[in-house]
């Protein structure tokens, strides 16, 4: 995590340890960033 951004990358069936924040054949990756509050 940095800032308000989260970025998470895996292999959902444990096969291999991604390396990197890429996601190759069979892996996922995704970035999540928090959205400020809207002010009347």
């Amino acid at each position: 995590m940095k800032g308000n951004t989260l970025r998470v990358c895996f292999d959902p069936q444990g096969k291999e340890r991604p390396k990197n924040f890429t996601a190759e054949a069979g892996q996922f990756a995704a970035t999540i960033q928090k959205m400020k509050k809207k002010t009347p």
